[in-house]
Protein backbone atom coordinates (compact mmCIF):
# COMPACT_ATOMS: atom_id res chain seq x y z
CA UNK A 1 0.00 0.00 0.00
CA UNK A 2 1.57 3.31 -1.05
CA UNK A 3 1.67 6.38 1.16
CA UNK A 4 -0.17 8.23 -1.62
CA UNK A 5 -3.15 5.91 -1.12
CA UNK A 6 -2.96 6.39 2.63
CA UNK A 7 -2.74 10.16 2.31
CA UNK A 8 -5.85 10.11 0.14
CA UNK A 9 -7.59 7.96 2.72
CA UNK A 10 -6.61 10.31 5.49
CA UNK A 11 -8.11 13.21 3.55
CA UNK A 12 -11.52 11.52 3.51
CA UNK A 13 -13.58 12.82 6.44
CA UNK A 14 -17.15 13.28 7.54
CA UNK A 15 -18.53 16.18 9.50
CA UNK A 16 -21.29 15.16 11.91
CA UNK A 17 -23.40 18.23 12.45
CA UNK A 18 -24.46 19.20 15.93
CA UNK A 19 -27.80 17.92 17.15
CA UNK A 20 -29.39 17.83 20.57
CA UNK A 21 -28.79 14.54 22.36
CA UNK A 22 -30.09 13.08 25.59
CA UNK A 23 -27.67 11.74 28.17
CA UNK A 24 -28.36 8.18 26.99
CA UNK A 25 -27.65 8.98 23.34
CA UNK A 26 -24.51 9.61 21.36
CA UNK A 27 -23.89 13.31 20.85
CA UNK A 28 -22.35 14.10 17.47
CA UNK A 29 -21.30 17.49 18.85
CA UNK A 30 -18.95 15.67 21.18
CA UNK A 31 -15.51 14.69 19.85
CA UNK A 32 -15.31 11.47 21.89
CA UNK A 33 -18.78 10.34 20.77
CA UNK A 34 -17.91 11.10 17.14
CA UNK A 35 -14.92 8.79 17.44
CA UNK A 36 -17.17 6.00 18.72
CA UNK A 37 -19.64 6.50 15.86
CA UNK A 38 -17.02 6.51 13.13
CA UNK A 39 -14.90 3.69 14.56
CA UNK A 40 -17.81 1.28 15.01
CA UNK A 41 -19.12 2.05 11.54
CA UNK A 42 -15.64 1.37 10.15
CA UNK A 43 -15.35 -1.87 12.12
CA UNK A 44 -18.67 -3.11 10.76
CA UNK A 45 -17.60 -2.44 7.18
CA UNK A 46 -14.27 -4.19 7.68
CA UNK A 47 -16.01 -7.13 9.33
CA UNK A 48 -18.38 -7.53 6.38
CA UNK A 49 -15.55 -7.41 3.84
CA UNK A 50 -13.44 -9.83 5.87
CA UNK A 51 -16.27 -12.35 6.04
CA UNK A 52 -16.90 -12.00 2.30
CA UNK A 53 -13.24 -12.69 1.56
CA UNK A 54 -13.27 -15.89 3.61
CA UNK A 55 -10.45 -14.61 5.80
CA UNK A 56 -12.40 -14.51 9.07
CA UNK A 57 -10.46 -17.05 11.15
CA UNK A 58 -11.92 -18.51 14.38
CA UNK A 59 -9.33 -16.56 16.38
CA UNK A 60 -10.26 -13.28 14.70
CA UNK A 61 -14.00 -13.98 15.05
CA UNK A 62 -13.48 -14.62 18.77
CA UNK A 63 -11.46 -11.42 19.19
CA UNK A 64 -14.13 -9.36 17.40
CA UNK A 65 -16.92 -10.95 19.45
CA UNK A 66 -15.05 -10.24 22.68
CA UNK A 67 -14.51 -6.61 21.66
CA UNK A 68 -18.17 -6.19 20.72
CA UNK A 69 -19.47 -7.59 24.00
CA UNK A 70 -16.93 -5.97 26.29
CA UNK A 71 -17.59 -2.55 24.74
CA UNK A 72 -21.39 -2.68 24.37
CA UNK A 73 -21.13 -2.38 20.60
CA UNK A 74 -24.75 -3.52 20.22
CA UNK A 75 -25.77 -0.33 22.02
CA UNK A 76 -23.63 1.75 19.68
CA UNK A 77 -25.17 0.01 16.66
CA UNK A 78 -28.63 0.79 18.00
CA UNK A 79 -27.59 4.44 18.17
CA UNK A 80 -26.28 4.34 14.59
CA UNK A 81 -29.63 2.96 13.46
CA UNK A 82 -31.48 5.69 15.33
CA UNK A 83 -29.27 8.43 13.92
CA UNK A 84 -29.64 7.09 10.37
CA UNK A 85 -33.43 7.36 10.64
CA UNK A 86 -33.39 10.72 12.47
CA UNK A 87 -33.92 13.60 9.97
CA UNK A 88 -31.52 15.77 11.97
CA UNK A 89 -28.56 13.41 11.50
CA UNK A 90 -29.59 11.25 8.52
CA UNK A 91 -27.60 13.27 5.98
CA UNK A 92 -24.43 13.18 8.08
CA UNK A 93 -24.74 9.41 8.58
CA UNK A 94 -25.13 8.85 4.85
CA UNK A 95 -22.07 11.05 4.27
CA UNK A 96 -20.14 8.98 6.81
CA UNK A 97 -21.11 5.80 4.97
CA UNK A 98 -19.92 7.16 1.63
CA UNK A 99 -16.65 8.46 3.05
CA UNK A 100 -15.86 5.17 4.77
CA UNK A 101 -16.41 3.37 1.47
CA UNK A 102 -13.85 5.68 -0.16
CA UNK A 103 -11.40 5.17 2.73
CA UNK A 104 -11.64 1.38 2.50
CA UNK A 105 -11.65 1.05 -1.30
CA UNK A 106 -7.86 1.18 -1.81
CA UNK A 107 -7.19 -1.41 0.93
CA UNK A 108 -10.08 -3.85 0.59
CA UNK A 109 -7.63 -6.75 0.41
CA UNK A 110 -6.44 -5.95 3.94
CA UNK A 111 -9.86 -5.84 5.58
CA UNK A 112 -9.14 -8.72 7.96
CA UNK A 113 -5.81 -7.36 9.20
CA UNK A 114 -7.34 -3.90 9.49
CA UNK A 115 -10.21 -5.29 11.56
CA UNK A 116 -7.80 -7.20 13.79
CA UNK A 117 -5.77 -4.11 14.54
CA UNK A 118 -8.82 -1.93 15.10
CA UNK A 119 -10.38 -4.16 17.77
CA UNK A 120 -7.00 -4.63 19.47
CA UNK A 121 -6.32 -0.90 19.65
CA UNK A 122 -6.78 0.46 23.20
CA UNK A 123 -8.41 3.58 21.72
CA UNK A 124 -11.30 1.34 20.54
CA UNK A 125 -12.19 0.34 24.10
CA UNK A 126 -15.50 2.20 24.30
CA UNK A 127 -17.02 0.40 27.28
CA UNK A 128 -17.31 3.43 29.55
CA UNK A 129 -18.91 5.61 26.88
CA UNK A 130 -21.16 2.92 25.42
CA UNK A 131 -22.45 1.74 28.80
CA UNK A 132 -24.57 4.89 29.22
CA UNK A 133 -26.44 4.31 25.96
CA UNK A 134 -29.99 3.03 25.72
CA UNK A 135 -30.18 1.40 29.16
CA UNK A 136 -32.93 -0.99 28.02
CA UNK A 137 -30.52 -2.89 25.77
CA UNK A 138 -28.44 -5.70 27.16
CA UNK A 139 -24.94 -6.43 25.89
CA UNK A 140 -25.20 -10.17 26.58
CA UNK A 141 -27.88 -12.77 27.21
CA UNK A 142 -29.18 -13.01 30.73
CA UNK A 143 -27.23 -15.48 32.78
CA UNK A 144 -24.22 -15.47 30.49
CA UNK A 145 -20.76 -15.22 31.95
CA UNK A 146 -18.94 -11.93 31.84
CA UNK A 147 -16.82 -11.53 28.76
CA UNK A 148 -13.20 -10.52 29.18
CA UNK A 149 -11.45 -9.08 26.17
CA UNK A 150 -7.74 -9.55 25.65
CA UNK A 151 -7.44 -6.07 24.22
CA UNK A 152 -5.65 -3.82 26.65
CA UNK A 153 -7.92 -1.32 28.43
CA UNK A 154 -7.28 2.34 27.83
CA UNK A 155 -4.46 3.59 29.99
CA UNK A 156 -3.24 7.04 30.79
CA UNK A 157 -0.29 7.77 28.52
CA UNK A 158 2.66 9.73 29.75
CA UNK A 159 2.56 13.15 28.20
CA UNK A 160 6.04 14.42 28.92
CA UNK A 161 6.73 17.04 26.28
CA UNK A 162 8.86 16.33 23.29
CA UNK A 163 12.05 18.36 23.15
CA UNK A 164 14.51 19.26 20.47
CA UNK A 165 16.62 16.11 20.58
CA UNK A 166 20.34 16.88 20.68
CA UNK A 167 22.57 15.81 17.84
CA UNK A 168 24.45 13.41 20.10
CA UNK A 169 21.25 11.84 21.39
CA UNK A 170 20.02 11.33 17.81
CA UNK A 171 23.22 9.52 16.89
CA UNK A 172 22.93 7.34 19.98
CA UNK A 173 19.36 6.34 19.14
CA UNK A 174 20.24 5.66 15.49
CA UNK A 175 22.96 3.22 16.58
CA UNK A 176 20.37 1.17 18.48
CA UNK A 177 18.01 0.82 15.49
CA UNK A 178 18.14 -2.19 13.18
CA UNK A 179 15.77 -0.55 10.74
CA UNK A 180 12.09 0.18 10.29
CA UNK A 181 9.08 -1.54 8.72
CA UNK A 182 5.48 -0.49 8.14
CA UNK A 183 2.11 -1.55 9.56
CA UNK A 184 -1.52 -0.38 9.17
CA UNK A 185 -4.18 0.74 11.60
CA UNK A 186 -7.37 2.77 11.76
CA UNK A 187 -6.78 6.45 12.36
CA UNK A 188 -8.97 9.16 13.87
CA UNK A 189 -8.61 12.91 13.58
CA UNK A 190 -10.41 16.09 14.55
CA UNK A 191 -14.11 16.19 13.71
CA UNK A 192 -14.53 12.42 13.33
CA UNK A 193 -11.97 11.85 10.56
CA UNK A 194 -11.51 8.14 9.91
CA UNK A 195 -8.76 6.57 7.84
CA UNK A 196 -6.69 3.47 7.36
CA UNK A 197 -3.14 4.72 7.62
CA UNK A 198 0.30 3.25 7.22
CA UNK A 199 2.71 3.94 10.07
CA UNK A 200 6.31 2.96 10.73
CA UNK A 201 7.39 0.39 13.30
CA UNK A 202 10.90 1.03 14.59
CA UNK A 203 12.90 -2.19 14.95
CA UNK A 204 15.69 -2.14 17.53
CA UNK A 205 18.74 -4.37 17.48
CA UNK A 206 17.81 -5.90 20.86
CA UNK A 207 14.58 -7.38 19.45
CA UNK A 208 12.26 -4.68 20.76
CA UNK A 209 9.90 -2.76 18.48
CA UNK A 210 8.42 0.71 18.96
CA UNK A 211 4.92 0.97 17.45
CA UNK A 212 4.47 4.68 18.23
CA UNK A 213 7.20 6.35 16.21
CA UNK A 214 6.69 9.62 18.10
CA UNK A 215 8.45 7.93 20.99
CA UNK A 216 11.72 8.68 19.19
CA UNK A 217 11.35 12.31 20.27
CA UNK A 218 10.23 11.61 23.83
CA UNK A 219 11.80 13.79 26.52
CA UNK A 220 14.43 11.71 28.29
CA UNK A 221 14.99 9.35 25.35
CA UNK A 222 13.60 6.04 24.19
CA UNK A 223 14.36 4.25 27.47
CA UNK A 224 12.23 6.78 29.34
CA UNK A 225 9.48 6.36 26.76
CA UNK A 226 9.59 2.57 27.18
CA UNK A 227 9.14 2.87 30.93
CA UNK A 228 6.38 5.48 30.65
CA UNK A 229 4.46 3.87 27.76
CA UNK A 230 5.09 0.10 27.77
CA UNK A 231 1.99 -0.47 25.63
CA UNK A 232 3.78 1.18 22.69
CA UNK A 233 6.54 -1.43 22.76
CA UNK A 234 6.58 -5.08 21.69
CA UNK A 235 8.96 -7.71 20.30
CA UNK A 236 9.88 -8.37 16.67
CA UNK A 237 11.58 -11.07 14.62
CA UNK A 238 12.06 -12.35 11.08
CA UNK A 239 10.37 -15.66 10.28
CA UNK A 240 9.66 -17.32 6.92
CA UNK A 241 10.58 -14.22 4.95
CA UNK A 242 8.16 -12.12 7.04
CA UNK A 243 8.61 -9.50 9.71
CA UNK A 244 6.57 -10.41 12.78
CA UNK A 245 5.64 -8.56 15.95
CA UNK A 246 3.90 -9.80 19.06
CA UNK A 247 0.23 -8.74 19.07
CA UNK A 248 -2.24 -9.95 21.68
CA UNK A 249 0.35 -12.45 22.89
CA UNK A 250 1.02 -14.08 19.51
CA UNK A 251 3.51 -13.56 16.68
CA UNK A 252 1.73 -11.78 13.83
CA UNK A 253 2.98 -10.96 10.32
CA UNK A 254 3.24 -7.31 9.39
CA UNK A 255 1.37 -6.59 6.12
CA UNK A 256 4.57 -5.28 4.50
CA UNK A 257 7.77 -7.33 4.37
CA UNK A 258 10.36 -4.64 3.56
CA UNK A 259 12.75 -3.55 6.31
CA UNK A 260 14.74 -0.39 5.63
CA UNK A 261 18.07 -0.13 7.42
CA UNK A 262 18.99 3.06 5.58
CA UNK A 263 17.83 4.99 2.55
CA UNK A 264 19.70 4.23 -0.70
CA UNK A 265 22.89 6.09 -1.49
CA UNK A 266 22.15 9.32 -3.33
CA UNK A 267 18.58 9.52 -2.02
CA UNK A 268 17.30 13.10 -1.88
CA UNK A 269 14.15 14.99 -1.02
CA UNK A 270 12.33 17.58 -3.11
CA UNK A 271 9.27 19.67 -2.42
CA UNK A 272 7.53 21.16 0.60
CA UNK A 273 6.80 18.92 3.57
CA UNK A 274 4.34 20.20 6.13
CA UNK A 275 3.06 19.17 9.54
CA UNK A 276 -0.10 20.79 10.87
CA UNK A 277 -1.81 20.69 14.23
CA UNK A 278 -4.22 22.62 16.37
CA UNK A 279 -7.38 22.61 18.40
CA UNK A 280 -10.87 23.87 17.85
CA UNK A 281 -14.50 22.97 17.26
CA UNK A 282 -15.25 24.28 13.76
CA UNK A 283 -15.39 20.75 12.35
CA UNK A 284 -18.13 19.99 14.87
CA UNK A 285 -20.19 23.08 14.11
CA UNK A 286 -18.38 25.42 16.49
CA UNK A 287 -16.79 28.82 15.96
CA UNK A 288 -13.17 28.73 17.13
CA UNK A 289 -9.93 27.17 15.90
CA UNK A 290 -6.19 27.50 16.37
CA UNK A 291 -3.86 26.00 13.76
CA UNK A 292 -0.09 25.57 13.77
CA UNK A 293 2.18 24.45 10.96
CA UNK A 294 5.81 23.56 10.33
CA UNK A 295 7.39 23.26 6.90
CA UNK A 296 10.58 22.06 5.29
CA UNK A 297 11.25 23.05 1.68
CA UNK A 298 13.84 20.74 0.09
CA UNK A 299 15.57 21.76 -3.13
CA UNK A 300 17.77 19.93 -5.63
CA UNK A 301 21.42 20.20 -4.66
CA UNK A 302 20.81 19.79 -0.92
CA UNK A 303 19.36 23.18 0.04
CA UNK A 304 16.57 23.41 2.65
CA UNK A 305 14.38 26.14 4.14
CA UNK A 306 12.62 25.58 7.46
CA UNK A 307 9.53 27.64 8.27
CA UNK A 308 6.37 27.63 10.32
CA UNK A 309 3.67 29.69 11.95
CA UNK A 310 0.32 29.77 13.69
CA UNK A 311 -3.14 31.15 13.01
CA UNK A 312 -6.43 31.48 14.83
CA UNK A 313 -10.06 32.15 14.01
CA UNK A 314 -12.91 33.16 16.30
CA UNK A 315 -16.45 33.86 15.19
CA UNK A 316 -19.45 35.05 17.15
CA UNK A 317 -22.64 36.84 16.21
CA UNK A 318 -21.82 39.26 13.39
CA UNK A 319 -18.03 39.34 13.86
CA UNK A 320 -15.11 37.19 12.83
CA UNK A 321 -11.49 37.63 13.94
CA UNK A 322 -8.61 35.96 12.09
CA UNK A 323 -4.97 36.27 13.15
CA UNK A 324 -1.78 34.82 11.70
CA UNK A 325 1.90 34.83 12.64
CA UNK A 326 4.81 33.42 10.66
CA UNK A 327 8.20 32.42 12.03
CA UNK A 328 11.33 33.65 10.25
CA UNK A 329 12.74 31.10 7.83
CA UNK A 330 15.95 29.20 8.50
CA UNK A 331 18.01 28.48 5.39
CA UNK A 332 20.75 25.94 5.05
CA UNK A 333 21.76 22.55 3.71
CA UNK A 334 20.72 19.00 4.54
CA UNK A 335 22.36 15.58 4.33
CA UNK A 336 21.02 12.08 5.01
CA UNK A 337 23.41 9.68 6.74
CA UNK A 338 21.88 6.24 7.24
CA UNK A 339 18.86 6.88 9.47
CA UNK A 340 19.84 10.43 10.37
CA UNK A 341 18.89 13.72 8.71
CA UNK A 342 21.40 16.47 9.45
CA UNK A 343 20.54 20.11 8.76
CA UNK A 344 23.25 22.76 8.84
CA UNK A 345 21.84 26.28 8.71
CA UNK A 346 23.53 29.33 7.27
CA UNK A 347 23.72 30.92 10.73
CA UNK A 348 25.95 28.05 11.92
CA UNK A 349 23.31 26.17 13.94
CA UNK A 350 22.66 22.49 13.30
CA UNK A 351 19.73 20.15 13.74
CA UNK A 352 19.59 16.34 13.59
CA UNK A 353 16.68 13.95 13.48
CA UNK A 354 16.04 10.23 13.14
CA UNK A 355 14.86 10.00 9.53
CA UNK A 356 12.18 7.51 8.45
CA UNK A 357 10.43 7.27 5.09
CA UNK A 358 9.56 4.77 2.39
CA UNK A 359 12.30 5.34 -0.20
CA UNK A 360 9.94 4.08 -2.92
CA UNK A 361 7.29 6.64 -1.99
CA UNK A 362 8.67 9.50 0.14
CA UNK A 363 5.38 11.38 0.28
CA UNK A 364 5.59 11.19 4.09
CA UNK A 365 8.72 11.57 6.20
CA UNK A 366 9.06 11.18 9.95
CA UNK A 367 11.60 13.35 11.76
CA UNK A 368 12.17 12.17 15.33
CA UNK A 369 8.79 10.47 15.04
CA UNK A 370 6.86 13.52 13.82
CA UNK A 371 5.19 13.09 10.44
CA UNK A 372 5.56 15.64 7.64
CA UNK A 373 3.55 15.20 4.43
CA UNK A 374 4.63 16.45 1.02
CA UNK A 375 2.12 19.05 -0.10
CA UNK A 376 4.05 20.68 -2.94
CA UNK A 377 6.36 18.76 -5.31
CA UNK A 378 9.21 20.51 -7.07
Amino acid sequence: MSHQVCAAAAAAAVVLFATAARADQLDVNNQADSEVIASVALADKLKGLCMQSGGMTPALASAVSSWERANSIDRVRAELTRMTSDPASRGAMHALDRHLDSVIAPVRGQSCSGLQRLVANPSAAFAARAARLTPGLQTAQRGSSPVVTSAAPPTSRATAPQTATSNGAVRGIAQQIEGFAFDTRAGMGLGGMVSLVVYPVVLFRNGQALTDVEGLGFAGGVDAHRRANPGDWTQWRRAGGKVQTVERGAWTDLPFTAVYQRVPAGFSLTGRYQRTGGVGNIAMGGTDAVTTWETYDFFPGGRVIKGGGAGSQATGGDFSVVSRSVLPNQRGRYAIDGLTLVLTYDDGSTESAIFVTDPQDPSVVWLNGRDFRRIRPR
